[in-house]
């Protein structure tokens, strides 16, 4: 025991090393030694919080912090640490909490200088924290651009309702209409109506059983989902309803990814799947919840990040560590539809650049896709909704391309401005194909067609393609743009794209009349017509 507590201390030095050169992974990974020798150690876990924290990783950093403080109750320190987590979750009510307990716990007669200055800090954190919670209301957060569409009619969603039965009568499944239309889709508008016809916005959260599992469906499915009408206060009452279902089913959802990896097997061992299967999805449908929350809603990137990952963490763990369990025992979370669909969540929040590893994960894993209707085809031949396949199978292509593209176009534009015009010329064409991929996965109506060929157009154009070649991209957007209006001319997304499109039309039309006047070689690049670079923006 001894020397098992000897070597937990080296072990606890090393990492103090490596955190003060701000190395928090390998601090983390000393910590966690230190404490499989010294299970019982406060210090330890809350140094191991720390350098969770370092990592952006707050509900592991929450886990550990709650942990030190159970050890030693009167660990301020842990207490702070476990207040920050919890700020940076948004779970100001926690954070409140726990920064009351650090103060409470530090000495008010003859405090040291550290803890005078613990003290200090930690007021000054629960008076800003108070004060900016006291300059909001209850309901009064700020509503994302993307949800201010309420009581509009032109929604993609409601459009669809009345063009599906025609595409089922002429079983015409080359459509983003058909897309449109899974069941999980389905459901979630229906709970949302449910909510709006709701006087009483306390009965919200209760309309439906179902409802988290309907919303974080229909959010894999389709991002643009979030377009919807929702009443202001619906997402308060998802939180209560979130938690109520998490305390029913015993689930992890205030736990890090690394802890519910340890608990899973110590309860499958005790209770079985029939106990684990819904505990384990609601902390995952939780976390994707609190994912969108913090990343929409409170524009919190880091935290979205951080649960977004836990989500996808838990998820391919337990594919792999449960492959040989049977879909109805561990349910479809595991299932790789499901995983890549919360990794297309996921790519919304991940920067670009930790983004290409899942971009080039995705594009190999589904590399055998085909291209066009014949996919959805199958899949309705199968007896699957042909949203179902346009969901979890070209769309996560297309924004793994998508992902891609936008990365490479951002580097040769970095390049050029540096003077480096070979190396910008061939990122921008691979961008350009990586955009033009990203488009063919979508159908010929879908709005992001018409924004992949937009900046597959505008590479191309950096890149010095021909007016030939420009034409022909052009021609297809031409083509793309009034059938994707007819379906995603909604105010959330459309008119901001629209200028843009516009201007690639005016360019069209200016080529078209150079060529045909023969102003214009088409065999030539056609810069000198348009100056010297276009600019593409992200995706709305």
């Amino acid at each position: 025991m001894a020397d098992s507590r000897a070597d937990a201390v080296a072990l606890e030095t090393e990492g103090n090393a490596l955190y003060f050169k701000s190395d928090f992974g390998a601090a983390h990974a000393k910590y966690s030694a230190a404490i499989k020798l010294d299970p019982k150690n406060a210090v330890l876990y809350s140094n191991r919080a720390a350098c969770a924290y370092g990592l952006n990783r707050y509900l592991d950093a929450t886990d550990d912090a709650t942990k030190a403080t159970e050890l030693d109750p009167t660990y301020a320190k842990a207490w702070g640490r476990r207040a920050a987590a919890a700020l940076s979750l948004g779970r100001n009510t926690d954070a409140i909490h726990s920064w009351k307990h650090a103060i409470a716990v530090l000495p008010t007669d003859n405090p040291t200088p550290v803890q005078a200055k613990q003290r200090k800090q930690y007021q000054s954190d629960l008076a800003a924290l108070e004060a900016r919670i006291a300059r909001h209301k209850p309901n009064e957060l700020p509503v994302p651009e993307a949800m201010e569409v309420s009581g509009n009619s032109n929604l993609p969603w409601l459009l669809a309702n009345d063009m599906i039965p025609g595409l089922k009568r002429d079983q015409n499944w080359g459509s983003s209409v058909s897309a449109l239309n899974t069941p999980r889709q389905r459901q979630w508008i229906m709970c949302t109506e449910v909510c709006m016809s709701v006087s009483t916005p306390c009965r919200i959260s209760f309309m439906c059983s179902q409802i988290l599992e309907c919303f974080t469906d229909a959010l894999v499915a389709e991002f643009r989902i979030v377009r919807m009408p929702m009443p202001t206060n619906i997402f308060e009452m998802f939180e209560k309803q979130v938690a109520t279902q998490a305390r029913n089913m015993n689930a992890w959802l205030q736990f890090g990814a690394q802890r519910v990896m340890k608990e899973v097997p110590r309860r499958l061992e005790k209770e079985g799947w029939s106990s684990v299967r819904p505990a384990l999805s609601i902390t995952v449908r939780g976390w994707i919840f609190r994912g969108f929350m913090a990343d929409c809603w409170e524009s919190n990137i880091t935290a979205g990040l951080d649960v977004f990952t836990s989500a996808l963490e838990v998820l391919k763990w337990g594919a792999e560590k449960y492959k040989d369990v049977p879909l109805h025992e561990r349910g479809a979370i595991f299932e790789p539809t499901y995983i890549r669909g919360v990794n297309t969540v996921t790519t919304h929040t991940i920067p670009l650049e930790e983004a290409i590893a899942g971009a080039n994960e995705i594009i190999e894993e589904l590399k055998d896709v085909p291209i066009g209707t014949e996919g959805a085809a199958a899949a309705v031949a199968r007896g699957e909704p042909p949203g179902f396949w346009y969901a979890f199978y070209p769309y996560p292509k297309g924004l793994a391309y998508s992902l891609r593209g936008r990365v490479y176009d951002q580097k040769a534009k970095k390049l050029k401005a540096e003077g480096n015009e070979s190396a910008a010329v061939d990122l921008f064409l691979r961008a350009a194909a990586d955009y033009k991929q990203a488009a063919f996965m979508h159908p010929q109506d879908d709005g992001h067609r018409a924004w992949y060929l937009h900046c597959a157009f505008h590479n191309q154009y950096n890149a010095g393609f021909p007016v030939r070649r420009l034409m022909r991209t052009l021609d297809m957007l031409n083509e793309t743009l009034p059938l994707a209006q007819k379906i995603w001319c909604d105010p959330a997304h459309w008119p901001r794209m629209k200028p843009h499109f516009d201007l690639d039309m005016n360019i069209r039309e200016n080529m078209k009349c150079g060529v045909d006047s023969g102003a214009v070689n088409p065999d030539l690049p056609v810069k000198m017509l348009l100056g010297d670079e276009l600019d593409t923006m992200t995706l709305l």
